[in-house]
């Protein structure tokens, strides 16, 4: 197991980061069929830009220079006030990087390192967090049991699902387990810009963070089952980009224009801390918003290698905007079922890389089967899809997750004992993913609970001195 106890070595590492974040990467992956970092992104769509206004803020939500959440140290966002932001494991470094190199050869030899070092060494930067997402099912205190539950074991965010026909409706919910928690972090994972209006959407978000004393979080994309089940498509992208650098602003405090409108909400207090905003996304357009103009990504899936074709991805389009690419935090959701009995948790969990190909099918009507801009990695799976079923949407034996084969069940998900759910999520860890967050929709909700609070949370907690 990795030591925890190597502050200062990490702290370095930190440093030498922020050194060379501003310089242009090139990522080094293990499949062949995940593009790299140097991979021409699209170009950027017209942004909508915020009036400069309010809160001793900068104006712009995709300019990202915002302390409140988006420094490499930041610990408002991520982890809780006894975690200190520069402790954790140390990263694994190739020990080729420490080698000497002639006097005449040193500037070309670190300027080519630099550039080959692999995504794991650039940007695993803290401990593992966690998060558990919960679905708005009636009856409704079963969602705020889970969430008060999960605060006591330590999880630092309580997520929830955002369609509102198949569930009961989620803002209503998050606003009673806001009232009725004290420490865990709330939002949605995901909302969308789309069914709501976006008014409306950062109207709600800042007064939560008002009742809840700076704990919201927002998780957003462009809409899936709460659109397709009322006959809508997901937001187009370059509209997406515009509404979430609108919404970004005005539930934050501060001024924006809007249908020809000046807006700013005049209540928001000048002492809460500004809500980030992850991006769900999975194309090279979506995480190219996720860059431009998130707090962080949110990846639906826990494979290592496709998590860092992603995160590349996105960091590029950051960078390309002027923004630290380093401050992009990595939020991965996925189904964790604790086990000793493998064939029975990849049958709790088919469902969910069938409810990622959703995204996956709308990849390849956009960009055509076998595109070099798509890993294959993602998209080779849907060839043996033939239907789904919204009315089965995140449930344990839906029918549609019948072609999901067991390989990838476990490339998707974090299954087994408790040592091999330790190995997995340290793999996650060590590749710069921030947050895991368990997709609580499996059998054994409480047992799945408390193994993570008391056993498996605290492999991943500062050791004390």
């Amino acid at each position: 197991m990795v030591e925890h106890d190597r502050a200062g070595e990490l702290a370095e590492d930190h440093r030498r980061e922020q050194v060379q974040g501003s310089q242009p990467r090139r990522g080094r992956h293990r499949r062949r069929d995940i593009p790299g970092a140097d991979h021409a992104a699209e170009p950027s769509p017209p942004r909508y830009r915020a009036k400069p206004a309010g809160r001793n803020h900068p104006a712009g939500g995709d300019q990202g220079h915002d302390d409140q959440h988006h420094g490499p140290h930041c610990e408002r966002d991520r982890r809780g006030p006894d975690r200190p932001a520069d402790e954790g494991r140390e990263p694994r470094v190739d020990p080729g990087l420490e080698r000497e190199s002639p006097a005449g050869e040193k500037r070309e030899h670190e300027e080519d390192e630099r550039h080959c070092r692999p995504f794991s060494e650039r940007y695993a930067r803290h401990l593992l967090s966690f998060g558990v997402t919960v679905l708005p099912d009636p009856p409704h205190t079963r969602l705020v049991e889970v969430l008060q539950r999960g605060e006591s074991l330590g999880f630092e965010y309580g997520w929830t699902y955002d369609s509102h026909i198949l569930w009961q409706e989620s803002y209503a919910l998050l606003a009673i387990a806001g009232a009725q928690t004290s420490k865990i972090k709330l939002g949605h994972c995901v909302t969308n810009p789309g069914i709501r209006e976006p008014t409306i959407t950062a109207s709600w978000y800042a007064t939560m963070q008002d009742i809840t004393n700076g704990r919201m979080v927002m998780g957003i994309g462009r809409g899936d089952s709460s659109r397709r089940v009322v006959g809508l498509k997901p937001v187009k992208v370059d509209e997406f980009e515009r509404r979430l650098v609108m919404i970004k602003e005005l539930m934050n405090g501060r001024q924006v224009e809007w249908n020809g409108k000046d807006l700013r909400l005049e209540w928001v207090r000048e002492e809460v801390p500004d809500i980030p905003m992850h991006v769900a996304g999975y194309g090279p357009r979506a995480l190219g918003v996720a860059g431009r103009v998130g707090d962080g990504v949110i990846i639906q899936l826990a494979d290592p290698q496709i998590i860092q074709w992603i995160m590349e991805t996105a960091r590029k389009a950051a960078e390309e905007a002027g923004r630290d690419p380093a401050a992009l935090k990595c939020i991965v959701c996925a189904p964790s079922h604790v086990t000793d009995d493998l064939a029975d948790a990849r049958e709790q969990v088919r469902w969910f890389p069938a409810m990622v190909s959703n995204h996956v099918m709308d990849l390849i009507e956009r960009y055509g089967e076998g595109s070099d801009e798509i890993p294959s990695a993602l998209t080779d799976f849907v060839k043996a899809r033939k239907f789904y079923d919204y009315s089965e949407h995140s449930r344990v034996g839906a029918k549609h997750g019948e072609f999901v084969t067991d390989e990838i069940c476990d490339r998707f998900c974090v299954l087994g004992n408790r040592e091999q759910i330790a190995e997995k999520l340290r793999e996650l860890e060590s590749i710069g993913v921030d947050q895991f967050d368990i997709y609580l929709m499996t059998k054994g909700q409480d047992e799945t609970l408390a193994a993570y609070g008391e056993e498996l949370i605290p492999k991943f907690a500062r050791v004390a001195a």
